[in-house]
């Protein structure tokens, strides 16, 4: 029997003999799987015996995957294969050699492939596209294919889990998770029972992330007792997590621990004090979402913490912010993302004390007890390290940034790679072109580009982005007064570019298939480059004798009000087209 696995217009031919064959009872696994976020998705596998076919039944009866053994349609999409042939996979491996002897079976197939002349370094190299409940069903085939997953795994560092019920709700880069992380997606049900396996198949782990998973006295029981290697913790949005079991786990791990993160945790003063002195090892500590967090216990932070994220801490005050900059992170800190109800004094408190910072995250910055003559945000400058600046929700309305102030941060900071500027919407116009032109004279190795709301800015500013060789990613939202001209010199000139975002809260007559074609041509002369490319509200239409790029991701949406109400329309190119009605 044959399998044929369909991969963008190609066949590859696989022996099913020799790959399912000899299934055991022992392979059954007693745990309940979910879709999970997945690129390689073996979803169905078909036998003619009728001994396999009942194993593998079984198997997925067990794994309560809803699925059957009747066919096999593997599904590989354009992010795992970007390649003129199949054999291009291979390539990179100098174990590989492929016989001459298979072009006849190729020829059989219709430019198809024979997966036998992949050696096992290419079926791991597949591996790291799959996500868990591929690999158990992989492991399942046979001996051989077990022993390479279950080597797979243990080689795994990094285990991230994910609620099944909630991930439409987490946005996470999928190619690079799946290809650094084991990400396992799951209901509350038998998670323990997974965590349980995970500690008898990935031994060498030393990172467990757990987003909006329920952690009840089971899942601490496991944490507690069956792993003990873990360095790196991370519980996002976790429900039934009480400080009581948060204080039994970081006991647990203590010292070894250098990062852990308590996102959404309802974690109190005195319960980040126990693990600020159980834990003195912590490089990271992410305390995000927390609105009972003052920062009272931040003098107790030592030598070894290197990044601080207190986003949503709305709590933290004045004296919480003069414990941070007395305490002994003070030199060492590198990293510092603070938002909230932020007053000019705390900015000027981190920026003349945490001078060694290389990434400041400010958001809903500067809204109390300003003093409008001041422009307290030039005070930034003082950071002249850092590398990644992010000032978000700034209430221009108080004058907290205008040109002046953004000419004194860009003159200091000229080492930024990533700059992200967000001015609250409808607030007055402080910033134009006059100083937004010069972040390309100022900050030249600037990869990722960041503008949001400042209607000031036009194509000039455009023109002189240009001369950021660097620039990677671009980002412009609500700018209303650029046009066609200065997006076509950007695409032109900046020939790293690999992301553009322009995106408007109302329909923009002044982006039109201008652009588009501008953007189709950068794709064509950098064929070898993946750019992906989104248009919102804008006048695009992408006519459907467009040929779009192969290496360009293509996505234009809209609202338009129709007598149902609004629709909103979407389109994905090359993959698909599809419309939603809202």
């Amino acid at each position: 029997m044959n399998i044929t696995i369909n991969s963008m217009n190609r066949l590859i031919t696989v022996d099913s003999n020799q790959w399912l064959s000899d299934l055991s009872d022992e392979d059954t696994i007693d745990t309940t799987f979910d879709d999970s976020v997945y690129i390689l998705s073996l979803n169905k596998i078909m036998d003619n015996t009728d001994n396999t076919t009942s194993k593998l039944n079984s198997l997925f009866n067990d794994l309560n995957l809803d699925t059957d053994c009747e066919s096999i349609n593997t599904e590989v999409t354009d992010q795992v294969w970007q390649m003129s042939d199949i054999t291009d996979t291979c390539s990179g491996f100098s174990d590989v050699t492929i016989d001459d002897s298979n072009s006849q079976t190729m020829d059989d197939s219709k430019n198809g492939f024979d997966i036998n002349v992949l050696n096992e370094y290419c079926f791991i190299h597949l591996m790291s596209f799959m996500c868990f409940k591929d690999l158990m069903t992989l492991r399942s085939a046979n001996k051989y294919m077990k022993s390479l997953v279950e080597n797979y795994l243990k080689c795994k560092r990094k285990l991230k889990f994910i609620n099944s019920f909630a991930k439409q709700n987490i946005n996470i880069e999928t190619t690079k998770a799946l290809a650094t992380d084991l990400v396992v997606s799951t209901n509350d049900s038998k998670t323990d029972q997974i965590l349980t396996l995970m500690t008898q198949l990935c031994p060498n782990l030393d990172s467990l992330e757990m987003i909006y998973i329920t952690i009840d006295e089971p899942i601490v029981e496991v944490l507690t007792k069956n792993f003990y290697d873990v360095k790196q913790l991370s519980f996002a949005h976790p429900l039934g997590l009480t400080e009581d079991n948060i204080e039994l786990i970081v006991n647990y791990f203590g010292a070894q621990l250098i990062g852990l993160t308590l996102t959404d945790c309802d974690i109190s003063e005195d319960c980040l004090y126990t693990v600020i002195n159980v834990c003195p090892n912590l490089q990271s500590l992410d305390i995000s979402g927390n609105v009972d967090i003052t920062g009272d216990c931040f003098e107790y932070l030592n030598s070894n913490l290197l990044v601080l994220r207190l986003s949503q801490c709305d709590s933290i005050q004045e004296y919480g912010l003069k414990a941070l900059v007395s305490s002994d992170c003070r030199q060492s800190l590198v990293e510092l993302v603070i938002s909230g109800m932020i007053s000019d004094y705390m900015i000027k408190l981190i920026c003349e004390s945490l001078l060694n910072l290389r990434s400041f995250q400010c958001v809903y910055g500067c809204t109390r007890e300003l003093d409008s003559k001041t422009d307290h945000l030039s005070i930034i400058g003082n950071l002249s390290r850092l590398e990644w600046l992010s000032l978000q929700e700034i209430d221009a309305y108080f004058g907290s940034l205008d040109d002046k102030c953004l000419y004194n941060i860009l003159s200091c900071c000229n080492r930024l790679k990533y700059l992200e500027l967000h001015i609250g919407s409808g607030e007055p116009l402080l910033v134009t072109d006059q100083s937004l032109s010069m972040i390309a004279n100022y900050c030249p190795e600037i990869e990722c580009l960041k503008i949001y709301y400042f209607e000031a800015l036009t194509d000039r500013t455009l023109n002189s982005f240009s001369k950021l060789k660097h620039l990677r990613e671009l980002e412009l939202i609500n700018l209303y007064n650029i046009t066609d001209d200065g997006i076509t010199i950007i695409t032109e000139q900046c020939t790293r570019l690999t992301k553009l975002w322009i995106s408007f809260d109302g329909n923009c007559d002044s982006i039109t298939n201008i652009t588009l074609s501008a953007c189709i041509s950068m794709c064509k002369n950098r064929p070898k480059s993946l750019i992906e490319v989104n248009f919102f509200e804008t006048c695009i239409t992408v006519p459907f004798n467009v040929k779009i790029p192969s290496n360009m991701r293509l996505r234009v949406s809209w609202y338009r009000p129709t007598p149902e109400g609004r629709r909103y329309t979407e389109i994905r190119l090359p993959n698909d087209r599809h419309s939603v009605t809202i």
